[in-house]
């Protein structure tokens, strides 16, 4: 119960301040305020639609889609419940349920662009082109500044290059100084680049990523100051530490490296084998932190985690594993590919004994310049300098953990080796992690399950090795990025 004036207010009173705490990323007040209601209102579904809201921010998802669904069933014409709902699904990685919502959303709002680009986002993590393409220009007729369709069309296979480009120059010339716009110039990047316009490309990137920075309020200083954090409170005391929480059994896969790395492409061939559940990008350690240990200041969250007792780390531990096997249902090995659980190794490895990491590596320079030109929507760093720099603190972050875990609880895997020589590079990687051998290993691009990771076209290719040495396309314009990673890169 929340014991504050918002007791004394109306359910719609309520309801808007669990709505406003939410946004303002509380969602454990916003759970506070919604019990409230249920207090007097146990079946009201506004209240249910917002508590299911809240329970998918909490990383509770099972009970956040029975929430949804029973306020969807209170009010079936209501679409602002049909596109919230369906759009949590797309985040659970439930892309055929969200698909259906978003037809039904569609359906009651003919005219609604974000019904129409949700179709696009469920059709590309199920890997059905002709319906994305369909379905996004569908949203850009219906609203032009979708620019996250314009980025999507571009990813897309099939789609007409030149076509898109005539189409682009006109909303270019219409969008002005607009930062929201970026993805539109990262779109406009893309199709230059494809058409061999290398530099024209560079220059859309370059605006684009000035742009995000705008939007983003990127803080390189502040990702300087939690790396040092991590190393500094996060040694060889906290990794000694031995926790009961019932998890000595649970051995779960994270795959972990630089964005753009090629994690999607590891964790693709791993969940290609019959015994493994493929998770995606699983962020709840970092969402629990972020609630449970006050963990919105850099320096603070790896000393607030560093200090925890064994209670708080046993109850981290049991909640994690709760939420990993609801993922994972009856397969026996589950992945977790969140790339940024780099910053979280000596964690795993205190929290799940058994885990196993996989780290993958990338020639860096393909790596930051891969980074550069793919939509990201925070935490990377937007200027070339300060990118090769975070790429240095990342791999000083790495090598820290190989001293405090031991080079052998680290599997490492090599981009371009896996990518030139996948069977040997594959095999090895299984046996590595106690896997038979199964070809269907290879043949990953044949997967129906949904993919929503920033590598979702790519993964529904074979394994192919053009993105190798990409980043000499650019290379006249890549000096900051190039001096940064040999070290001397902004401090």
């Amino acid at each position: 119960m929340v014991s504050d004036p918002a007791l004394h207010k109306s359910p719609e009173h309520l309801l808007e301040a669990a709505y406003t705490a939410l946004g303002r990323n509380d969602p454990l007040r916003a759970e506070a305020l919604c019990e409230t209601v249920f207090e007097c209102h146990p079946r009201m579904p506004e209240a249910l639609h917002c508590s299911g809201l809240v329970q998918h921010r909490l990383d509770r998802h099972d009970r956040s889609r029975r929430l949804l669904e029973q306020a969807r069933r209170l009010e079936p014409g209501n679409p602002r419940f049909l596109l919230n709902q369906a759009r949590v699904l797309s985040e659970q990685q439930r892309a055929h349920e969200a698909w259906n919502l978003y037809r039904r959303a569609a359906a009651l709002l003919p005219n609604s662009a974000e019904a129409h680009y949700g179709l696009a986002i469920s059709a590309a993590q199920l890997g059905d082109f002709e319906s994305l393409r369909r379905e996004a220009a569908h949203s850009l007729q219906l609203d032009p500044r979708c620019y996250t369709a314009w980025y999507q069309l571009t990813l897309c296979p099939g789609s007409d290059d030149e076509e898109l480009a005539d189409r682009m120059h006109e909303a270019l010339a219409r969008v002005g100084d607009d930062p929201a716009a970026w993805l539109l110039h990262m779109a406009h990047g893309r199709i230059l680049d494809r058409a061999g316009h290398h530099d024209a490309a560079f220059a859309a990137f370059r605006a684009a990523q000035r742009q995000r920075a705008r939007v983003f309020s990127l803080d390189y200083a502040r990702e300087r100051q939690y790396y040092a954090a991590v190393r500094r409170c996060l040694g060889a005391d906290f990794v000694r530490r031995r926790i009961e929480a019932g998890t000595e059994d649970f051995s779960p896969i994270f795959i972990v490296g630089m964005p753009r790395s090629g994690t999607s492409l590891v964790e693709a061939v791993i969940g290609a084998h019959p015994d493994v559940m493929a998770g995606g990008e699983m962020r709840f350690a970092h969402n629990w932190m972020q609630r449970n240990m006050h963990s919105q200041t850099a320096e603070l969250a790896p000393a607030r985690l560093a200090r925890a007792n064994d209670a708080e780390l046993a109850r981290l531990a049991r909640e994690w594993r709760a939420f990993v096997d609801e993922a994972g249902g009856s397969h026996l090995r589950v992945t977790d590919k969140f790339p940024f659980n780099f910053f979280l190794l000596g964690v795993i490895a205190v929290l799940f004994p058994r885990a196993q990491i996989v780290h993958v590596r990338r020639d860096p320079r393909d790596t930051c310049v891969s980074c550069y030109t793919t939509a990201f929507a925070g935490g990377l760093p937007a200027d070339l300098s300060e990118l090769g720099a975070y790429y240095i603190e990342y791999e000083a972050l790495m090598t820290h953990w190989r001293r405090m875990l031991g080079t052998d609880r680290i599997i490492e895997v090599e981009y371009e080796r896996l990518v030139r020589t996948p069977e040997p590079a594959a095999r090895k990687l299984l046996a590595a992690l106690n896997l038979d051998w199964h070809p269907e290993c290879l043949s990953f691009h044949e997967s129906t399950r949904p993919v929503t990771t920033a590598s979702l076209y790519q993964v529904r290719q074979p394994i192919y090795h053009d993105a190798i040495g990409t980043w000499r396309r650019f290379q006249a314009h890549l000096l900051p990025l190039l001096t940064a990673l040999h070290g001397e890169g902004p401090q």
